[in-house]
């Protein structure tokens, strides 16, 4: 990443717009930030650091605190840095939030932080949001803004925090710069799942504790033992309660056969008593079968009177409606009579109305009248044709004078088509002068074919060259990481053979051991033949022989995997080796060295190349595009010229052929008007269309009035003779009704005669009081009907139980329940014995389950836990080397920082002093791996870094900041750290040494880095010729550039 330009206002101590423009040092990147203290040097480092991610160079500078006091109210802070990466330019803006006035009223408004970063090489949609510019930036650099502040802009505080800060923080610093997280959270993740898995056996434990708490003592005489113990053994009391398992099934087979016998002869004695008391219930239910008997029959009187006013009510009922039926007879009679004297009347009054319609039909349809019509209607016929004849002349007319109009226009175009084509012999002349130049551009663009074809086939195979080397990096990426992962291999190979040395050494002891158990003073040994044996072998092991070949086959394994995958990275080092033969082969084809030791370095320069021929042949293919494009566009002229001259002639051609026709039709027009004035003449003496239309209304008119007349006289005929058929057909309906009607009523009333006389009754009686109220008929129908059933029930069930009773003495039950009640006794015992021993069966195979299930999950998780404990340990660093996982990857990356470093301090130093990574931290309790000391040459021994003095310390903090920045840059591919700001004390450095670091400085800057430096030093201002100067102000400070 190069800077481009700064823009700031209203930022830090910065009141208005302030421009700093880093293109005006494009021939020396070199430049001093220099001004009084407090005047706001490392408030510019803080703007491009905010501009790039928010945040100032600085953890304790907030954005929102970065607004100056100095601006007015209405001037919002923010900060605009463009940048160049790659080749392409780049435009990020950022505002962080803030308040502001309000547009309307008093008070003040929240301003929303913001960011926009603009591609300026690419014409595309700018990115907006905070959040979204964050990640396209990381995305772009390649590094955060914590790894930004490490190895690109080193604020004050930090530059010497990688150098002397404790192991701890050191290895913070380089976990965020390297992303080694995931180391850590491997290792969190093994301690988590130790502890999970330690806490899942401490569950089973817990929980076959409890399945053995709820066992029953009595099912076996060790069971309290078992419960007793700290941890019980599972596997024995899982053995004894499939023992104790089996005796309760026997139990329970034979109570279960008792049990069934027992039931069986309860069951029957319970049916006996049951039928006894049947027989007994049988008696007493006849006997009172008898005396309900008796009280039904007492009410025979009762139920007899009521049934006689019940037929009595029926009767009159009947009576009643044939006397209402008769009634209604004669009224309808009547009111069907009065409908057909009012239908006569209607009928006697259509008629006379006809008789009046038909006298005035006669009289519109007389021959006078027809003669009348007729006469109109011819009129009406000529009127239209001579109306007819006018509009044809108007048109004719208005036809004679447009194509008198057409005539004239097309005569003027003709005499100008003529003009137009004396002058397409010029148009002729530029079609030769336009072929000529495209047979010269056609030539132009095959020379260029012939060149483009070249540098393709140049592009060609330097992407070849580019696959090659891409193979070499990435087969040297391996072999690194192989060799990592060899030497890890080996560690492992030493500790399995130092353990399988120690466990023989054990075993041979162990025989000893054995051998001395039978040793007897005063009789001889069997190894060395002495009598006395004052310190015979001890031995607190078991270790056996299967012990000793167990450790040698780890031991021989490791040994193997570490020799098999040292011949990996032998066979990837001869493939290294043959790439880089045949990339130095295809290099010189270039006239391109690639450099035999950085894969990385010659990929860059070969990029560069190939950046340079995309470049040639895009040119090329630009300029064929633009010749290709004047060729076609020379094309289209000479195509267009030529169909214009033709277009020209043929038009020409058209307007001869369409001014004859017109004239030919003019001369036709004329006769045809002539012809139909003539023919007006002879029609009548109408002067205008106006006049004949008004006769022609006059005469619809009273044709209209005749016909209107004629249509309501037939309509109201029409509806006359409807209403005299309507009213005739009625009269006859109604007749016909009332002698059906007279019929029927004089049955009725004849029905009704005869039925009283029968029964000595009055006809003319009123039915309605001698009937009984429905209160009564209902209490009348209920008792007859309550009293039927109760007679026929007890008559069927004093038949039923005289078939079932032989004899009607009651029987006593005493004995019989006292039976009952023993054999109860007796089934009770026997069932709550079966009971107990089924639950027992049930909760034992409960257990067996439970405990077995527990067992198999001990097992497993201990067997896993004894895996993964260790490995979680080995990662926290409890090993040897009190090295953890994530320090030991953070060491590889270490060394290679120190490594890179070691190169410029060597310079900076006159090679005296050279950094130094301990295997050993200083304290047993700390981890190891990234303590660093420094070997100084003067002494030939090493020392702590926290013994260099000021300036030694600035030298080494400088180097290993430079160090880092090339191994970041190395790992992280595609990162282009072109940029680095210092913002550290110079001032420690004396005459020599200062030189020695301004002369590092150049060199950087003259490997194409842009460096940048606060400073107060003077011998900086000498040496430093391009400058950024702060003055400070009331008003804010100023910002003015020197190169």
């Amino acid at each position: 990443m190069r800077l481009l330009t700064l823009a700031i206002q209203a930022f830090g101590p910065y009141k208005d717009h302030s421009f700093i423009d880093f293109t005006a040092f494009e021939e020396n990147g070199l430049f001093l930030l220099t001004g009084p203290t407090g005047s706001g040097k490392t408030a510019i480092f803080d703007a491009i650091a905010f501009a790039l991610y928010g945040e100032s160079s600085g953890q304790e500078r907030s954005g929102e605190s970065l607004r100056s006091h100095h601006a007015d109210e209405a001037f919002l802070t923010e900060v605009t840095l463009t940048f160049e990466l790659r080749g392409s330019s780049y435009k990020v803006i950022r505002s962080p939030k803030q308040l502001k006035p309000k547009a309307r009223g008093e008070g003040w408004t929240e301003h929303k932080g913001d960011a926009q970063f603009h591609d300026l090489s690419n014409q595309v949609e700018p990115i907006v949001g905070i959040k979204d510019v964050n990640g396209v930036i990381e995305s772009l650099l390649g590094v955060n803004a914590s790894q930004f502040r490490q190895i690109m802009m080193i604020p004050q505080g930090d530059f010497r925090k990688l150098l002397l800060s404790e192991s701890k923080e050191r290895e913070k610093i380089l976990s965020k710069l390297f992303g080694t997280s995931a180391y850590e959270k491997l290792t969190s993740d093994l301690v988590e799942k130790a502890a999970s898995l330690k806490k899942n056996i401490d569950d089973v434990i817990k929980h076959s504790k409890g399945v053995i708490a709820g066992l029953d003592d009595s099912i076996h005489p060790e069971i309290v033992n078992f419960k007793e113990a700290e941890i019980p053994d599972v596997s024995g009391l899982i053995i004894q309660l499939k023992d104790v398992l089996k005796e309760l099934e026997s139990s329970i087979q034979e109570k279960k056969l008792e049990l069934s016998v027992s039931r069986k002869e309860l069951k029957d004695k319970i049916a006996f008593i049951e039928q006894l008391k049947q027989h007994n219930e049988n008696i007493v239910d006849y006997k009172a079968l008898i005396e309900t008997q008796k009280t039904l029959s007492s009410q025979k009187e009762r139920i007899d009177a009521i049934e006689k006013s019940v037929e009595k009510h029926i009767l009159y009922k009947e009576l009643q409606a044939l006397s209402e039926s008769g009634k209604k007879s004669g009224e309808k009679i009547t009111m069907l009579s009065e409908k057909k004297i009012s239908a006569l009347e209607a009928v006697e009054n259509a008629r006379a109305l006809v008789s009046k319609l038909e006298s005035v039909l006669a009289r519109l349809n007389s021959q006078a009248k027809k003669q009348e019509i007729t006469e109109l209607n011819e009129s009406i016929f000529k009127l239209k044709e001579l109306e007819k004849i006018f509009f044809e002349v108007s048109e004719l007319c208005t036809r004679i004078r447009s194509n008198k109009q057409k005539i004239e226009t097309i005569s003027k175009s003709l005499e100008e088509g003529e003009e137009q084509l004396a002058g397409m012999t010029l148009k002729e002349v530029e079609i030769d002068r336009l072929s000529e130049l495209t047979i010269h551009h056609t030539a132009t663009i095959n020379q260029l074919l012939v060149r483009k074809n070249g540098i393709t086939l140049k592009q060609a195979n330097l992407n070849g060259l580019i696959q090659k080397v891409e193979n070499w990096y990435e087969l040297d990426e391996k072999r690194k990481k192989g060799e990592l992962i060899e030497y890890g291999l080996r560690e492992k190979a030493d500790k399995s053979k130092r353990r399988w040395m120690e466990v023989k050494k054990e075993y041979h002891l162990n025989q000893a051991a054995i051998l001395a158990q039978d040793l007897e003073d005063g009789k001889p040994c069997l190894v060395c033949g002495s009598t006395a044996h004052p310190s015979p072998a001890l031995t607190e092991t078991a270790i056996v022989l299967e012990d000793v070949e167990v450790a040698e086959k780890t031991y021989l394994t490791d040994q193997e995997k570490a020799a098999n995958l040292q011949r990996d990275i032998h066979h990837l080092k001869t493939q290294i080796d043959d790439l880089k033969i045949e990339v130095k082969g295809k290099a010189s084809e270039f006239n391109l060295e690639p450099s035999v030791d950085s894969s990385y370095g010659f990929l860059k320069e070969l990029r560069g190349e190939l950046f340079k021929v995309d470049t040639q042949l895009d040119e090329l293919e630009k300029e064929m595009y633009q010749l290709h494009s004047m060729v076609n566009h020379n094309h289209l002229l000479i195509d267009d010229l030529k169909r214009q001259v033709k277009n020209k002639e043929t038009l020409n051609a058209l307007i001869k052929s369409e001014l004859n026709e017109l004239t030919t039709r003019k001369q036709k027009l004329h006769q045809d008007e002539k012809n139909r004035l003539d023919h007006i003449e002879r029609l009548g003496s109408y002067e205008t269309v106006e006049a004949l239309k008004s006769d022609q209304e006059k005469i619809n008119e009273k044709l209209l009035s005749y016909q209107n007349e004629l249509d309501v006289a037939r309509t109201r005929q029409t509806k006359s003779n409807e209403l005299i058929a309507r009213a005739s057909s009625a009269i006859e309906q109604y007749e016909s009704q009332m002698e059906t009607l007279h019929v029927e009523k004089n049955e009725v009333d004849h029905q009704l005669i005869m039925r009283c006389e029968a029964l000595g009754l009055d006809p003319m009686t009123d039915w309605s009081s001698e009937l009984l109220s429905a209160a009564e008929l209902e209490e009348a129908t209920r008792s007859l009907k309550s009293h039927e059933l109760a007679t026929n029930d007890v008559a069927s069930k004093l038949n039923i139980l005289s078939a079932k009773l032989t004899d009607f003495e009651i029987i006593d039950l005493s004995g019989e329940n006292a039976e009952l009640a023993r054999l109860e006794e007796a089934n009770a015992s026997l069932s709550h014995q079966y009971e107990a021993d089924v639950s027992k069966k049930a909760s034992t195979e409960n257990a067996i389950r439970l405990l077995s299930g527990n067992e198999r999950m001990f097992n497993e998780k201990t067997k896993s836990y004894r895996v993964v404990s260790r490995m979680a340990r080995m990662a926290k660093g409890d090993n040897p080397k009190k090295l953890s996982f994530e320090r030991y990857v953070l060491a590889m990356y270490l060394e290679d920082v120190l490594n890179m470093a070691n190169t410029r301090l060597a310079l900076l130093t006159d090679r005296r002093f050279r950094l130094l990574r301990l295997e050993e931290s200083d304290h047993k309790s700390k981890q190891a791996g990234l303590e660093l000391a420094v070997f100084d040459a003067y002494t030939g021994l090493n020392r702590h870094v926290k013994t260099l003095s000021g300036g030694e310390a600035f030298k080494a903090s400088l180097s290993l900041a430079l160090g880092l920045s090339d191994v970041v840059e190395r790992y992280a591919g595609g990162i282009r750290l072109d940029t680095l700001l210092i913002d550290e004390g110079f001032g420690t450095l004396d005459a020599e040494s200062l030189d020695q670091a301004i002369n590092c400085l150049i060199a950087l800057n003259e490997a194409g880095r842009t460096v940048g430096v606060i400073s107060h030093v003077a011998d900086l201002k000498e040496r430093i010729m391009n400058k950024i100067i702060v003055t400070p102000s009331i008003n804010g400070s100023l910002i003015r550039m020197e190169s």
